[in-house]
């Protein structure tokens, strides 16, 4: 059986089913610093605790379905 995907995985098969969203767009929309979002779409930082709601938002504004009911 397969492990449950993270927050910051189900992030990043967000971003590879919509690769038409840009990611310095995506920061403007989260508010987040592009830096750091180009880290966490890259695998090299995880998604901070306090701002996983406004990327839940985001990923179900963009028609995400796969989102695990609990923040993992």
């Amino acid at each position: 059986m397969d492990e449950p995907l993270t927050y910051t995985e189900h992030f990043r098969q967000f971003l590879a089913e919509r690769p038409a969203i840009s990611p310095n767009r995506l920061a403007d929309e989260l508010g987040f610093d592009k830096a750091n979002l180009q880290k966490i779409m890259q695998g090299e930082r995880n998604i901070p605790q306090p701002k996983r709601g406004d990327f839940r938002h985001i990923m179900l504004k963009y028609g995400y379905t796969d989102l695990p009911l609990q923040n993992c």
